[in-house]
């Protein structure tokens, strides 16, 4: 055995080694050499043909390998042959999971991995041409960032989405994307940007102008993390154009299947050559269902899944804020100072979470898996589930898994906002969602349904205005947001305040269609409300509802 010097210092050097392809679990065995000319040569090789010595005398010369010129090549092989391996590393030409045999996971980056204690990782970045996905500032400060976003909906959504796709290949879950549309100059480019950011560039999009080829690279190389697409006008000015590209892409997308067809692909020691699971997020001015409505190329029910419609706008002042946090009284200067930190911090915020899931997967992945279930059905079990066909479930389900996400990732310290808060914003945003793809006499069937629920005997809420025998129980009964109930001879009156009333519903629109149903039970002054005595000289606006007449009309809904 006169050559184990020598195999054993070409081992050190990280000359020979011994891998398991991500991809396929096959063990192989990486030979790295210089040949007469000076140029290196990496050679990849089953670890069967390696161990037969005939096969590996056969690879060796067909490459150029310098044999000993002191030793018998047959010799040599037949010794280099049975080399023993002290470690097995991991051999990726993929970013993005790995799983391996022994149900250890490992979240691979171009320059880094998470959850590779148990096994030493080699990228091979000569298989594709996969950017960089740099990181920048502190995670500190990104939280700052996204503190500063706890009043937008749809920047806690779109952060959601973006961590999700770390989620989905662990957890069994589909890839899916969100469109986020509203008028220009709202924030939404400042949306894409956030979510962009959590894992590196946040200028970091693909046009929807690309090829199918190259979405199909974008889509390799954002395996297992979030893909962001520019403005969907940027497509082209024509609405028909849009939706066709949309449609078409979206149904690619979430295949998450390769062609095999890109150059890049087809190298001398190409791995195989996975599929993907993603997250994307696009914008534009106008709702993907609303361009193929108006082109007439109407959305099947399994699109409206992929790629889902949700608007961005959340008030009119304050564009995609509900409101502004202290300090600020313009949402221009807020935007302003969100995009001055995303200059220079970002990338930290997925590098740590993917961190931490990988640790917890490697800890103790039936605990994790309990734990984001018990997340995922909190919400499904606390939202109003519609009837919107036989899909209903699984666009819920996009839904409850950001929240899950969004609560996993709280517990780990990395999310800023209050898991109250983050259920709000999460079932707003689906309600939203949801009002994209249903007609109206659904979503009215619905708010009808409600209002049945809350004005039930056994709802805790209702209180009877003959049990109070005061104005201050009247007022504190009132400001509890408590709806009430009044006879008047053996008329039983429903007295609902207007804010109670309009937070009993799951959007604006819901609660403008019931009123309208109800129009002809309610006595309203100019803005819809009348103006009742409640007793004791206590008059408040409120809709006031005759109780049989009601339930007349319901009868024939």
């Amino acid at each position: 055995m006169a050559n184990i010097k020598k195999i054993d210092k070409m081992a050190r050097k990280g000359l020979l080694l011994q891998a398991e392809e991500y991809e396929t679990n096959n063990i192989v065995v990486i030979i790295r050499f210089q040949n007469i000319r000076g140029s290196w040569i990496s050679i990849t090789i089953p670890i069967m043909k390696f161990r037969d010595p005939m096969q590996l005398y056969k690879i060796l010369s067909s490459k150029g390998f310098p044999f000993p010129s002191d030793y018998d090549t047959h010799d040599f092989c037949l010794e280099f042959s049975q080399y023993e391996f002290m470690q097995t590393s991991l051999l990726s030409s993929q970013t993005g999971w790995y799983k391996s045999l022994d149900e250890k996971y490992c979240y691979i980056l171009p320059d880094s991995s998470y959850g590779a204690d148990y096994y030493p990782v080699i990228y091979n970045q000569n298989v594709c041409d996969n950017k960089n996905v740099p990181s920048k500032g502190s995670l500190e400060e990104y939280i700052r960032l996204l503190e500063l976003c706890k009043y937008s909906p749809p920047a806690i959504l779109t952060v959601g989405v973006a961590l999700a796709s770390f989620c989905l290949f662990p957890f069994g879950a589909e890839t899916f994307g969100i469109h986020l549309f509203g008028t220009s100059s709202i924030g939404k480019s400042t949306l894409a940007k956030v979510a962009s950011g959590i894992i590196g560039n946040p200028s970091d999009y693909i046009p929807w102008k690309t090829t199918e080829g190259g979405i199909e690279e974008a889509c390799y190389t954002h395996r297992d993390r979030l893909l962001v697409f520019d403005e969907a006008k940027l497509i082209a000015n024509d609405r028909l154009k849009i939706a066709q590209r949309i449609s078409d892409l979206s149904y690619f997308i979430c295949a998450g299947q390769t062609k095999k067809r890109l150059k890049s692909y087809n190298r001398e020691n190409n791995l195989y050559v996975g599929g993907w699971e993603l997250t994307f997020i696009s914008t534009g001015e106008f709702g993907i269902i609303e361009n193929a409505q108006a082109t007439g190329h109407l959305k099947d029910n399994g699109e409206k899944l992929r790629f889902i419609d949700v608007p961005a706008q959340m008030s009119e002042k304050y564009g995609i804020f509900s409101k502004l946090p202290d300090g600020y009284d313009d949402s221009k200067n807020l935007i302003h100072d969100i995009n001055n930190i995303l200059l220079n911090n970002y990338g930290s915020l997925g590098r740590e979470f993917v961190h931490c899931l990988a640790s917890a997967l490697n800890e103790d992945a039936d605990n994790l898996q309990q734990n984001f279930c018990a997340h995922f059905d909190y919400f499904s079990n606390n939202i109003d589930v519609s009837v919107i066909g036989g899909y209903s479930q699984r666009f819920l389900s996009r839904f409850a898994f950001t929240y899950a996400t969004l609560i996993q990732a709280k517990e780990w310290g990395l999310i800023p906002w209050s898991q109250k808060r983050i259920f709000k914003a999460i079932k707003k945003m689906y309600a939203l969602a949801l009002n994209c793809i249903r007609d109206d006499k659904t979503i009215l069937q619905e708010g009808l349904g409600i209002l049945e629920e809350k004005l039930s005997k056994d709802n805790e809420n209702y209180a009877d205005l003959a049990d109070l025998s005061s104005k201050e129980d009247i007022i504190a009964e009132w400001n509890n947001k408590k709806f009430f109930g009044k006879r008047i001879a053996t008329t039983l009156l429903w007295i609902i305040p207007s804010k109670t009333f309009k937070s009993w519903f799951m959007t604006p629109k819901q609660c403008m269609l019931v009123e309208d149903y109800l129009d002809d039970l309610i006595d309203k002054d100019d803005e819809g409300f009348a103006l009742f005595s409640l007793g004791y000289k206590v008059r408040k606006r409120a809709i006031v509802l005759n109780n049989r007449k009601l339930k007349e009309l319901l009868s024939k809904k």
